[in-house]
């Protein structure tokens, strides 16, 4: 009975290997496509739907992506915050890149880049969805 068990499980360990050879990091890297600097249309409630504009708020806003991975958040052309930031790929084997942001320590926004639209969610944590076009 023992030995039963023991070809049992090595037939288990065998069979339920994955045999998919899709690597953790998919190309191209997002990190490459992110590079430049967006500026802020819109942002969206996860929850409620509403939109808010820059109108709404009274400032416009650009995020720039250093290749130094350097993010700096420009409102009113005033450089307002700078942090580093880091990428980690979630799944890009779509047309849109995929991926999660690491802005300062914790903070995790998932992000697509579409049409040279990057959207940036943060509803993980209740947060809106801001979306961005490219201006460089």
């Amino acid at each position: 009975m023992i030995k039963l068990l023991k070809i049992f499980f090595i037939l288990l360990c065998i069979y339920s290997c994955s045999t998919d050879p899709t690597p953790l990091e998919y190309s191209p890297p997002i990190s490459s496509s992110i590079f430049g600097e967006w500026e802020w249309t819109r942002s969206e409630s996860a929850w409620t739907g509403e939109i808010t504009t820059p109108e709404d708020v009274g400032y416009n806003e650009i995020k720039e992506f250093g290749k130094d991975n350097t993010l700096r958040i420009i409102r009113n052309n005033v450089l307002d915050a700078e942090y580093k930031y880091s990428v980690i790929y979630i799944d890009s084997t779509e047309t849109q890149s995929r991926g999660t942001l690491i802005i300062v320590q914790g903070s995790q926004p998932s992000f697509t880049i579409e049409n040279s639209t990057f959207i940036l969610s943060e509803a993980y944590v209740d947060g809106p969805i801001s979306y961005h076009k490219r201006i460089k």
